[in-house]
C-alpha cells in the first residue's frame, strides 16, 4: 500500500484511492487535509454484494420501461401529460446510473474495468438521453412554423440522430473492451498457474 504524506508531514494512505480487493474487510489510517496531525481509521468494507454493486443500474433500465407500462395502463383513466413523466423518468434514470457508475469506480480492481463499465453505463445512459429529448421534442413540435420553431425542432431531431450514432459506437466499443478484458483475464490466470 503506498503511503503519502501530508504538509505536516504524517504518512497514511492515500484516502482518494479506490479500495483493492486485498484490503476489504481492513482497517487503513488516512489523514485529512482538515484535520491535520490528527489520524483517523477508516473501515474498509467487504466485498460489496450484487444489489449494492449493480442495483442503481438495474433499476435505472427497469424505470423507463415500467413508465411505459404504467403510462399505456394508465392513460384510459388519468389524464396526465406523458411528455413530464418521461421527462422525470429520465432525469432519475440519470440519477440512478451516474449512482451506479460511482458504485463501479469505488469497487473496480483496475482502470480497465473500470474503462469497461463506464462504456456498459453509457449505453443505457444514451437511451435515457433520447428519451429525454423525445419529451423535449413533442414540446418543440412547430405550431405556427416559424423559422425559430422549425429549426429548434430539428436540432432536437440532429441530437437524437447523433445520439443513436453514438450509441452504436459505444456498443461496438464495449464489446470490444469486453472482449479484450476476458482475454487479458485468461492470459493472466493461464500466467498464474504456469
Amino acid at each position: 500500500m503506498r503511503l503519502h504524506r501530508d504538509p505536516a508531514g504524517n504518512e497514511g494512505a492515500n484516502p482518494t484511492r479506490a479500495m483493492r480487493p486485498h484490503e476489504w474487510g481492513t482497517r487503513r489510517v488516512y489523514h485529512s487535509s482538515l484535520t491535520r496531525g490528527i489520524n483517523r481509521e477508516e473501515f474498509v468494507p467487504d466485498k460489496p454484494s450484487f444489489g449494492h454493486r449493480f442495483g442503481s443500474g438495474i433499476i435505472a433500465l427497469v424505470l423507463p420501461l415500467l413508465g411505459l407500462f404504467a403510462e399505456r395502463l394508465f392513460e384510459r383513466y388519468l389524464n396526465i401529460d406523458h411528455e413530464i413523466t418521461r421527462a422525470v423518468i429520465a432525469v432519475a434514470c440519470i440519477c440512478l446510473l451516474l449512482h451506479s457508475w460511482l458504485q463501479q469506480r469505488k469497487y473496480s480492481r483496475s482502470s480497465w474495468e473500470l474503462g469497461f463499465w463506464t462504456s456498459i453505463l453509457t449505453l443505457p445512459l444514451l437511451g435515457v438521453l433520447w428519451l429525454g429529448l423525445n419529451s423535449f421534442r413533442g414540446y418543440l413540435y412547430p405550431s405556427d412554423f416559424t423559422d425559430s420553431e422549425v429549426s429548434r425542432y430539428y436540432l432536437v431531431c440532429q441530437l437524437q440522430d447523433w445520439d443513436k450514432r453514438l450509441a452504436v459506437a459505444m456498443a461496438v466499443v464495449a464489446a470490444v473492451w469486453g472482449a479484450s478484458l476476458s482475454i487479458a483475464t485468461i492470459i493472466s490466470r493461464q500466467s498464474q498457474r504456469g
